[in-house]
């Protein structure tokens, strides 16, 4: 049986519809494909390397021990894990060196350490005494930001060690450390507040102490007056304050530190 022309004309139509609507339908669904980006996360890391004669059991007398364990960002957008990862590698290093300037990776960093510690070895064969650096960090995520808390012991001689920490408050929608100056809206006024809770504080260990060893706040900053400390750590309802030893007063009295609730601060911070 053969077809009309007209019925042979309208099948080709009809195939060609519907050739056209699969074809429309196959790009619209390959449109829609977004691909997805894993979740920002973070892992631990840890660094551990030794120079010298240094023995397991870590009796040596001549040995240079490095030991950093820290948290890095995986995953996410290379932009913002970049970011975060550069500033605690920058903290990294600056604890080896002491040098803010150094753009060596935290491997060449320690390797640097250690040149220095065996020339010390080679230029006097009576140098008995063990160098140290470690960093133990701990990390906690608070609403959209990370907070790196890294405390770090050094002793490269001198009359005692370093003990110190480093909090950064990394914002992580943009990869950025938050300072004073991203959320403190009255400088004047929160200075007074984050003062009083140190007075607070002072008062507390005169209370321990007692005797010629209590402190005042006219004694502290090195005459220079009030200042906030350089390191605080965002917390759910509060923020964390923390003074280093050297920074608000001698070495021997140790670092200072207290919290604030975020509730007295509204007002003069965007909390």
């Amino acid at each position: 049986m053969f077809l009309k022309p007209r019925h042979l004309l309208y099948l080709c139509f009809l195939l060609l519809g519907t050739l056209a609507c699969q074809s429309s339908s196959g790009e619209q669904q390959q449109e829609t494909v977004v691909p997805t980006v894993p979740q920002l996360r973070f892992e631990s890391v840890s660094f551990q390397k030794k120079w010298g004669p240094c023995t397991e059991d870590e009796t040596a007398d001549k040995c240079l021990n490095v030991d950093l364990n820290y948290h890095q960002a995986v995953d996410g957008s290379p932009k913002i894990r970049e970011a975060i990862n550069q500033q605690i590698a920058a903290y990294l290093r600056e604890s080896l060196l002491d040098s803010e300037n150094s753009t060596s990776s935290i491997d060449s960093a320690a390797a640097q350490l250690g040149r220095t510690y065996l020339q010390s070895l080679r230029e006097d064969p009576e140098f008995t005494i063990m160098w140290a650096a470690e960093v133990n960090g701990e990390l906690n995520e608070i609403d959209s930001f990370a907070v790196f808390d890294m405390n770090n012991y050094t002793f490269f001689g001198g009359a005692h060690p370093n003990t110190f920490k480093r909090i950064l408050n990394i914002h992580l929608p943009s990869g950025k450390e938050w300072r004073y100056d991203d959320f403190v809206t009255d400088t004047t006024a929160f200075q007074k507040l984050v003062a009083g809770g140190l007075n607070a504080e002072v008062d507390q260990i005169n209370q321990a102490v007692g005797g010629d060893a209590m402190l005042h706040m006219d004694d502290m900053f090195w005459g220079e007056g009030f200042s906030l400390p350089a390191n605080f750590g965002l917390e759910a309802d509060s923020i964390y304050f923390y003074y280093n030893p050297y920074e608000a007063a001698a070495y021997v009295f140790g670092p200072f530190d207290f919290k604030l609730p975020k509730s007295a601060m509204q007002g003069i911070t965007k909390f």
